[in-house]
């Protein structure tokens, strides 16, 4: 009876000779055929899990922690209307006085609340400050909760360096006041949760506004 002579070859993993045919090492017990691939997919399946269960707690924690410990707060200009008060005079309107009406934007990122003192909104021209207009904010809508923003629609007097008849015009239907308005300035005066007072200031690039009768 003929010698049959063994094909040997060496373990995918521990380099020990095995039978070329065998499916699987007697030594250290890998997979020698496509199969063993399946235990690396499932092994690294797993750790994606991990990594994905561990980040779900990780994240919201370092979000906690990189948060101030206090009120945050950023205000903006929304919108703003400019309304003259006025009254006929010799058949001419005659405008005593104007008022602003402005819509703000107020959100706080920070993890305590916050509180707006005092908004001051600024007119500013080509030759200068034109006037400018303190906000009313009630004390209702001066707390801005953490993690929150508010939209406050104000008023203010506009208070101008002239004093007296801003503007002298015919009395028409078609009666109309345009303000060349350059830049339009908000200061916000706030109060942190630690009681400390911070000014923001929002600046934004303004254009022509007609005046509302």
């Amino acid at each position: 009876m003929p010698d049959i002579q063994q094909e040997l070859s060496r373990c995918i993993t521990c380099k020990r000779e095995i039978d070329r045919a065998a499916l699987k090492c007697a030594e250290c017990g890998s997979l020698q055929n496509w199969r063993r691939h399946l235990q690396f997919s499932a092994t690294i399946l797993s750790l994606i899990i991990a990594i994905i269960s561990v980040s779900g707690l990780v994240v919201p924690m370092l979000v906690q922690t990189f948060k101030q410990e206090t009120s945050a707060i950023e205000a903006s200009l929304r919108s703003i209307t400019i309304k003259a008060k006025s009254r006929p005079y010799s058949g001419h309107i005659l405008i005593e006085s104007y008022v602003i009406e402005a819509r703000l934007l107020l959100t706080n990122t920070g993890m305590k609340p916050g509180f707006i003192e005092s908004a001051v909104l600024q007119l500013e021209g080509k030759h200068g400050l034109i006037g400018k207009a303190v906000l009313n904010i009630s004390s209702s809508e001066a707390v801005v909760k953490p993690d929150t923003f508010v939209l406050i629609d104000t008023e203010g007097k506009l208070e101008t360096k002239k004093s007296g008849v801003f503007w002298f015009g015919p009395r028409s239907r078609d009666s109309s006041l345009n303000i060349d308005i350059q830049t339009l300035r908000l200061i916000v005066t706030t109060i942190n949760h630690n009681r400390q007072q911070e000014l923001l200031e929002a600046v934004q690039v303004g254009g022509q506004w007609t005046v509302v009768f």
